[in-house]
């Protein structure tokens, strides 16, 4: 049986900060349906290679593939695509507080239909309106969907906020310290929701932490940077526990 194409391909990724290499000469592939955890100290360059995957971060040099798309040589039509088609969940959760949760997740859809049908749940269409219950309800939460955004737990903002990223139908999800600003309990949630979108819906899922019970927890794979280099690729199941520690020592 042929291999599935791979969904992220990069190779000698170079990126400059302040006279630093924060990104050196990184090679990465993640594989459809994979969930990958990117660790490491602070500094290490685990967010600036997430970002430099799509290019919200340029790199200084390197061969960067998303879904088959030259994402270094792309036009910004291209580009724009290849976003569309990668969903990106930050540590703070960037919802609109003033609005329902379910007018949140619907604006997920911006990218891909008319503005005005995406501004609001209010003048959505239903098969749109449709669409984001389903995506609420992929994250267990269609019951906060009519209360306001600003009114919704921390765990249950970072879970809205997958959700909208979810509403761009994407085949890729990175996540940049996704647990980070929530507590123990909620940590978990939000973790499980990626680990069920790679195992149960097929979505590569890329995702940076400090926590390494997160990393073992909820990864098939474990990417492991130190100075702006991998000093560790490996199947999460072949690892131990002190292995990634000392990746922060």
């Amino acid at each position: 049986m042929a291999r599935a194409a791979a969904v992220i391909e990069a190779s000698g990724l170079v990126k400059e900060l302040g006279g630093r290499r924060v990104v050196d000469d990184v090679a990465f592939v993640a594989s459809p349906g994979e969930c990958v955890a990117l660790v490491g100290a602070n500094g290490a360059g685990k967010s600036t290679l997430l970002r430099l995957l799509v290019r919200l971060v340029e790199p200084d040099a390197g061969r960067i593939r998303i879904h088959g798309i030259d994402a270094v040589g792309a036009s910004t039509t291209a580009l724009r695509d290849l976003r569309r088609r990668t969903g990106f969940v930050f540590q703070h959760h960037y919802l609109v507080g003033r609005a329902s949760t379910l007018t949140n997740v619907v604006h997920g859809a911006l990218g891909r239909v008319a503005w005005w049908r995406a501004f609001t749940q209010g003048v959505a269409p239903a098969a749109l309106r449709g669409e984001a219950m389903a995506c609420l309800s992929r994250v267990g939460l269609p019951h906060v969907a009519a209360q306001r955004a600003d009114r919704l737990s921390g765990g249950q903002s970072q879970r809205v906020a997958i959700a909208r990223a979810l509403m761009q139908r994407p085949a890729l999800l990175l996540a940049d310290e996704p647990a980070a600003s929530l507590d123990p309990s909620a940590g978990e949630e939000v973790m499980g929701v990626f680990r069920a979108l790679a195992r149960e819906e097929g979505m590569t899922v890329v995702f940076t932490s400090h926590h390494v019970s997160h990393a073992l927890g909820y990864s098939d794979r474990i990417v492991g940077l130190r100075a702006g280099r991998i000093v560790l690729d490996a199947p999460t199941g072949s690892i131990e526990a002190g292995t990634v520690h000392a990746l922060y020592s």
